[in-house]
Protein backbone atom coordinates (compact mmCIF):
# COMPACT_ATOMS: atom_id res chain seq x y z
CA UNK A 1 0.00 0.00 0.00
CA UNK A 2 2.92 2.37 0.62
CA UNK A 3 3.36 5.11 -2.02
CA UNK A 4 0.25 3.80 -3.48
CA UNK A 5 -1.47 6.98 -5.17
CA UNK A 6 -5.29 8.10 -4.26
CA UNK A 7 -7.90 7.92 -7.47
CA UNK A 8 -10.67 10.55 -7.13
CA UNK A 9 -14.15 9.18 -8.37
CA UNK A 10 -17.65 9.96 -9.02
CA UNK A 11 -20.39 7.81 -9.02
CA UNK A 12 -17.91 4.94 -8.05
CA UNK A 13 -19.79 1.57 -6.24
CA UNK A 14 -18.52 0.97 -3.06
CA UNK A 15 -19.07 -2.54 -1.03
CA UNK A 16 -22.05 -2.27 1.21
CA UNK A 17 -22.65 -5.66 2.43
CA UNK A 18 -22.32 -9.16 2.03
CA UNK A 19 -25.04 -11.64 2.34
CA UNK A 20 -24.89 -15.53 2.68
CA UNK A 21 -27.55 -17.29 1.15
CA UNK A 22 -28.54 -20.95 0.16
CA UNK A 23 -29.22 -22.05 -3.23
CA UNK A 24 -29.16 -24.96 -5.08
CA UNK A 25 -28.01 -26.63 -1.97
CA UNK A 26 -24.64 -24.49 -2.18
CA UNK A 27 -24.28 -21.32 -0.37
CA UNK A 28 -23.54 -18.49 -2.29
CA UNK A 29 -22.23 -14.70 -0.93
CA UNK A 30 -23.84 -11.88 -2.61
CA UNK A 31 -22.61 -8.58 -2.08
CA UNK A 32 -24.68 -5.61 -2.48
CA UNK A 33 -22.52 -1.84 -3.66
CA UNK A 34 -24.03 1.88 -3.12
CA UNK A 35 -23.05 4.23 -5.58
CA UNK A 36 -21.47 7.09 -4.41
CA UNK A 37 -21.84 10.70 -5.48
CA UNK A 38 -17.37 11.32 -4.94
CA UNK A 39 -14.93 8.77 -3.70
CA UNK A 40 -11.25 9.42 -2.45
CA UNK A 41 -10.10 5.89 -2.73
CA UNK A 42 -6.85 3.48 -3.49
CA UNK A 43 -7.07 0.66 -5.43
CA UNK A 44 -5.76 -2.79 -4.15
CA UNK A 45 -5.01 -5.49 -6.84
CA UNK A 46 -5.95 -8.70 -5.54
CA UNK A 47 -5.56 -12.45 -7.08
CA UNK A 48 -7.50 -14.54 -4.95
CA UNK A 49 -6.03 -17.79 -5.90
CA UNK A 50 -3.47 -16.78 -3.76
CA UNK A 51 -3.34 -17.34 0.23
CA UNK A 52 -2.80 -13.74 0.93
CA UNK A 53 -3.26 -11.18 -1.56
CA UNK A 54 -1.79 -8.26 -0.46
CA UNK A 55 -3.51 -6.77 2.43
CA UNK A 56 -6.94 -8.56 1.25
CA UNK A 57 -7.67 -12.21 2.38
CA UNK A 58 -10.69 -13.97 0.54
CA UNK A 59 -12.49 -16.75 2.95
CA UNK A 60 -14.56 -19.16 0.78
CA UNK A 61 -15.95 -16.84 -1.47
CA UNK A 62 -16.09 -17.83 -4.94
CA UNK A 63 -18.24 -14.69 -6.42
CA UNK A 64 -15.33 -12.54 -6.30
CA UNK A 65 -12.91 -12.43 -9.11
CA UNK A 66 -9.21 -11.40 -9.47
CA UNK A 67 -9.61 -7.73 -10.32
CA UNK A 68 -9.12 -4.64 -8.16
CA UNK A 69 -10.69 -4.04 -5.15
CA UNK A 70 -12.04 -0.35 -3.77
CA UNK A 71 -11.38 0.87 -0.23
CA UNK A 72 -12.97 3.99 0.30
CA UNK A 73 -10.86 6.55 2.53
CA UNK A 74 -13.46 9.59 1.84
CA UNK A 75 -17.03 9.93 0.68
CA UNK A 76 -18.40 13.12 -0.23
CA UNK A 77 -22.37 12.76 -0.55
CA UNK A 78 -23.62 16.39 -2.09
CA UNK A 79 -27.47 17.18 -2.05
CA UNK A 80 -28.69 20.41 -3.28
CA UNK A 81 -32.02 22.05 -3.20
CA UNK A 82 -34.93 20.65 -1.06
CA UNK A 83 -33.70 17.89 1.57
CA UNK A 84 -36.22 15.81 3.16
CA UNK A 85 -35.71 13.74 5.97
CA UNK A 86 -36.01 10.26 4.70
CA UNK A 87 -33.33 11.65 2.10
CA UNK A 88 -31.39 12.37 5.20
CA UNK A 89 -32.19 8.56 6.75
CA UNK A 90 -31.12 6.83 3.33
CA UNK A 91 -28.35 8.19 2.95
CA UNK A 92 -27.33 7.84 6.78
CA UNK A 93 -28.07 3.85 6.56
CA UNK A 94 -25.24 3.89 3.31
CA UNK A 95 -22.61 5.75 5.40
CA UNK A 96 -23.35 3.21 8.67
CA UNK A 97 -22.98 0.32 5.74
CA UNK A 98 -20.02 1.80 4.22
CA UNK A 99 -18.46 2.56 7.62
CA UNK A 100 -19.38 -1.05 9.11
CA UNK A 101 -16.89 -2.45 6.39
CA UNK A 102 -14.72 0.34 6.52
CA UNK A 103 -14.07 1.75 9.93
CA UNK A 104 -11.21 4.05 8.79
CA UNK A 105 -13.40 6.07 5.92
CA UNK A 106 -14.90 9.02 6.69
CA UNK A 107 -18.64 10.10 5.22
CA UNK A 108 -19.34 13.55 5.06
CA UNK A 109 -22.84 14.67 3.91
CA UNK A 110 -22.36 17.93 2.20
CA UNK A 111 -25.94 20.17 1.27
CA UNK A 112 -26.89 23.87 -0.34
CA UNK A 113 -29.45 25.64 -1.12
CA UNK A 114 -31.53 23.88 1.38
CA UNK A 115 -34.01 25.03 4.25
CA UNK A 116 -33.27 21.72 6.72
CA UNK A 117 -31.68 23.24 9.82
CA UNK A 118 -28.62 21.67 11.29
CA UNK A 119 -30.78 20.30 14.49
CA UNK A 120 -32.51 17.87 11.79
CA UNK A 121 -29.10 15.78 10.61
CA UNK A 122 -27.63 15.52 14.34
CA UNK A 123 -31.30 13.55 14.30
CA UNK A 124 -31.60 11.82 11.31
CA UNK A 125 -27.42 11.77 9.86
CA UNK A 126 -25.92 9.87 13.27
CA UNK A 127 -23.43 7.68 11.14
CA UNK A 128 -22.20 10.98 8.85
CA UNK A 129 -18.11 11.68 10.48
CA UNK A 130 -19.25 15.52 9.96
CA UNK A 131 -21.87 17.60 7.54
CA UNK A 132 -21.94 20.52 6.27
CA UNK A 133 -25.16 22.68 5.28
CA UNK A 134 -26.22 26.10 3.78
CA UNK A 135 -29.07 27.97 3.21
CA UNK A 136 -26.78 29.23 -0.31
CA UNK A 137 -25.00 27.65 -2.63
CA UNK A 138 -21.29 26.34 -1.26
CA UNK A 139 -19.26 28.17 -3.27
CA UNK A 140 -15.18 27.22 -3.76
CA UNK A 141 -13.76 29.15 -0.89
CA UNK A 142 -16.42 26.87 1.72
CA UNK A 143 -15.25 23.62 -0.32
CA UNK A 144 -11.85 24.42 0.37
CA UNK A 145 -12.15 25.08 3.82
CA UNK A 146 -13.51 21.52 4.08
CA UNK A 147 -11.06 19.87 2.22
CA UNK A 148 -7.92 21.98 4.19
CA UNK A 149 -9.63 21.01 7.20
CA UNK A 150 -11.18 18.15 7.64
CA UNK A 151 -10.99 15.60 4.68
CA UNK A 152 -7.04 16.31 4.46
CA UNK A 153 -6.45 15.61 7.63
CA UNK A 154 -7.98 12.52 7.73
CA UNK A 155 -6.14 11.26 4.90
CA UNK A 156 -2.99 12.60 6.26
CA UNK A 157 -3.86 10.47 9.78
CA UNK A 158 -5.09 7.49 7.62
CA UNK A 159 -1.62 7.36 5.18
CA UNK A 160 0.15 7.45 8.94
CA UNK A 161 -1.42 4.06 10.20
CA UNK A 162 -1.49 2.83 6.61
CA UNK A 163 2.73 3.15 6.39
CA UNK A 164 2.76 1.52 9.83
CA UNK A 165 1.89 -1.67 8.81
Amino acid sequence: MRGQKFSVGEGINILTDVTCVVEGGKFELLHGFAQTDIAIYKEQKYNKSKENSGLIRFYGDRQIHDGIFLIPYVILELKTGELTTDAIRCRDFVARRIKDIFPFSAYYFIAENTRKEEKTLLRQGKSFTNYFISKDQIGKTEFSDIFNNYIQPHINNLNKQVHKL
